[in-house]
């Protein structure tokens, strides 16, 4: 694996100390919000290279689902690589009393649809009762299917009335073409991990809760085994969790190497070839959300890199993506929830850390 790092490196002509800069997509001086915000960074790579930046479009306030009656999911896609962008798009927009958040995509590569999952609520005629949705584009991203509910498939027994969501981030896909993704339940104190063989057609529960866990980034790997990646309370660091295709718990600790903040993270599965990464971004930091930083693992999150960091100041969400020509992308919350960035991250630069 390091042989392969060294080539990859290598082909690159990006200066390795020259730290990417980001772009804003969506900024909160948007006069549209009318004193709201954008949150909640989604990013991924379509089938045709185009790269897909989604957010929540925050109307008249900032507070999360809960609390927000207007609430939509909005995008700006590149076609070539982040240098430019479309304006926003709307994605899912309901009328006002009923919001939608916490987006998380997952592209199919048999079929080259991509999925959106997010959290619904009908503040107006079920206040409190959070459900779950998926819509799906196949056309890269340009238009999106209507709503699926799929509350019933995925949430566990007597959870009606539980605070629970999707999320937000990224799914994943197995190399047998298996789509997992990741519902928590604060209720019950911990995650599920719900699943689709059938291209979303219907999905099942893999697991019971999973804990401690909050918000939980999941990678499918090369065995075809599920790695959890997991916010957790008061606990200064990111918990890991292994689990089998039968959902058979294969390893749970705490990992030092990776500092957290309490604050959604991201982890992207990444191939060249034979060759497989991980990549994790973060609030690196194990009291304040602050510091952004990526790291990569070369044995399944077992060992993890030091870290290169991409802003010292205010970091929140984050979302990674690979990009066509390999290279990949990060969208992330800058400025006290002020803008979500993008910045092009050349692979050269990523790599040139030392690995613990």
């Amino acid at each position: 694996m390091k042989k392969f790092i060294l080539l990859l490196a290598s082909t690159m002509t990006f200066a390795q100390n020259a730290k990417p800069m980001p772009t804003i997509l969506f900024t909160n001086k948007d006069k549209k919000l009318n004193g709201g915000c954008y949150r909640i960074p989604s990013l991924i790579t379509a089938q045709d290279g185009t790269l897909i930046a989604v957010a929540d479009q925050r109307l008249n306030g900032c507070g999360d689902l809960k609390y927000n009656d207007d609430i939509n999911i909005v995008a700006r896609r590149s076609t070539d690589g982040g240098k430019t962008w479309s304006d926003i798009e709307s994605i899912v927009d309901f009328p006002k009393g009923e919001s939608a958040s916490d987006a998380s995509m997952v592209l199919n590569k048999k079929t080259g649809d991509i999925i959106l999952f997010y959290n619904y609520m009908d503040l107006k005629n079920e206040k409190d009762i959070f459900k779950q949705h998926y819509v799906i584009s196949h056309d890269n991203g340009k238009t999106w299917s209507k709503s699926y509910d799929i509350t019933r498939q995925i949430a566990p027994e007597n959870s009606y009335k539980d605070f629970k969501f999707i999320t937000s981030g990224r799914a994943t896909q197995a190399p047998d073409g298996t789509i997992y993704q990741t519902l928590v339940d604060l209720q019950k104190k911990g995650v599920f991990i719900f699943y689709s063989k059938n291209n979303g057609v219907s999905w099942n529960l893999l697991t019971g809760s999973v804990q401690p866990a909050d918000e939980t980034n999941i990678v499918a790997l090369p065995n075809g085994n599920i790695l959890l990646n997991a916010r957790v309370a008061g606990l200064g660091s990111r918990k890991i969790y292994e689990f089998a295709p039968n959902g058979k718990l294969l390893r749970d600790e705490v990992v030092k190497a990776l500092p957290d903040p309490a604050c959604n993270g991201a982890i992207l599965d990444y191939q060249v070839g034979k060759q497989n990464l991980l990549f994790f971004s973060n609030a690196n930091d194990s009291k304040n959300r602050k510091n952004m930083t990526i790291k990569y693992s070369t044995d399944n999150g077992n060992t993890w890199s030091q870290g290169k960091v991409l802003n010292p100041g205010f970091s929140a969400y984050s979302s990674l993506a690979q990009l066509d020509n390999n290279d990949l992308g990060i969208l992330y919350e800058v400025n006290d929830y002020g803008d979500i960035a993008f910045s092009y991250l050349p692979i050269d630069w990523v790599l040139s850390q030392s690995v613990k």
